[in-house]
């Protein structure tokens, strides 16, 4: 059975997302559709967001889009979408349609109206799984990628919402920036902004900078002018003789100048390290990374540090062993290591 025929009263502006794995749409973009409870035939679901938390549909409705079955214009609604609504590119392409994208325009046909004819092989190719594995997956040319996939239980799906999620309050993301790069003056922030010298640093525009930089003590203070001192000193500069090493003093010597102090120490190798990571940042980096893993190692005095995606003990033991192979090929092995709170089975091996 095909999706009702559905006339709008206003536009209705979803995101076609090949992460997806079903249409999602915020219950601020309804419109006059009108929102059926969960019931037995479809019942409330549970959706992985980005941030690694899960949220509940409070209903579905059917999308106005014709010459697909029923099932496929399924939706389910949810609270808060802060990336807008979004259609699944896989689950119409599962009702017999193909999506063609460009850098212009996505276009959707029915499989029987599309005939594509390719000259060469394409640069890249994936796979998909569905209802298993419902996420288009591509696996890149390398033998030194580690690449993750999402299982699910008694092949049952795990529904995704992989689009991606920018922090609600400029003004929160403008002062998590000012701190990450030292609490700057405004003006030499939007120096460095005009200059393109920001230009890997998301959402962020010199409007933004200007109305919302925060009053930094931090600032204040390392900018802050005294007066120097010693301008009209009444105390002598000249500096008096230095003492005598033994043997001058027994040469008879009235002077000499000592250039270099030089102790000899002996200090135990103990081979101890610390780690943890820091919270979670405002919003991700560039590169998908939320937290700094760091270590301390006892005996170079030498703090160590590499960002990390999430806190999951794969990624840790990742950066851990990183850190470790660094410090092992200057000569400074760790033996012991010590960690804040927690520790998974994966690390202690």
């Amino acid at each position: 059975m095909s999706a009702p025929p559905i006339t709008p009263s206003k536009n209705i502006t979803l995101k076609a997302d090949t992460g997806a794995t079903n249409h999602f749409i915020s219950i601020n973009d309804l419109g006059h559709l009108h929102v059926k409870p969960p019931s037995e035939l479809y019942p409330t679901i549970n959706a992985l967001v980005p941030t690694g938390h899960t949220m509940t549909s409070k209903g579905h409705v059917h999308l106005p889009i014709s010459h697909i079955p029923s099932s496929a214009s399924l939706a389910h609604v949810m609270p808060n979408l802060a990336s807008g609504s979004l259609m699944s590119v896989g689950k119409i392409c599962d009702a017999g349609c193909t999506a063609i994208f460009d850098s212009t325009s996505v276009k959707i046909y029915q499989n029987k109206h599309v005939n594509i004819t390719t000259k060469n092989k394409p640069i890249i190719s994936g796979t998909r799984n569905s209802p298993i594995k419902p996420l288009y997956s591509i696996q890149l040319p390398t033998t030194n990628t580690t690449t993750t996939s999402t299982t699910s239980t008694n092949n049952i799906p795990i529904h995704h919402i992989n689009a991606s999620v920018h922090n609600p309050s400029i003004r929160n993301r403008v002062a998590f920036y000012h701190a990450a790069l030292f609490s700057p003056t405004v003006a030499t922030w939007l120096n460095a902004h005009n200059k393109k010298f920001l230009d890997s640093w998301p959402a962020i525009t010199a409007t933004q900078i200007a109305k919302y930089a925060p009053l930094s003590i931090a600032t204040i203070q390392g900018h802050r002018h005294a007066h120097r001192s010693n301008i009209r000193s009444t105390k002598s500069t000249k500096a008096g003789p230095l003492p005598l090493t033994y043997t001058a003093s027994t040469a008879n010597v009235e002077e000499i100048t000592r250039t270099n102090n030089i102790f000899i120490e002996n200090i135990e190798i103990t081979g101890r390290t610390f780690s943890d990571q820091t919270g979670r940042f405002v919003c991700p980096s560039i590169s998908g990374n939320n937290y700094v893993f760091i270590v301390y190692d006892f005996d170079s005095n030498s703090i160590h540090a590499l960002p990390i995606p999430t806190r999951k003990k794969e990624h840790i033991v990742a950066a851990f062993q990183k850190i470790v192979k660094r410090l092992t090929l200057k000569g400074l092995k760790p033996q012991l290591h010590k960690l804040d709170n927690e520790i998974s089975q994966l690390m202690t091996t």
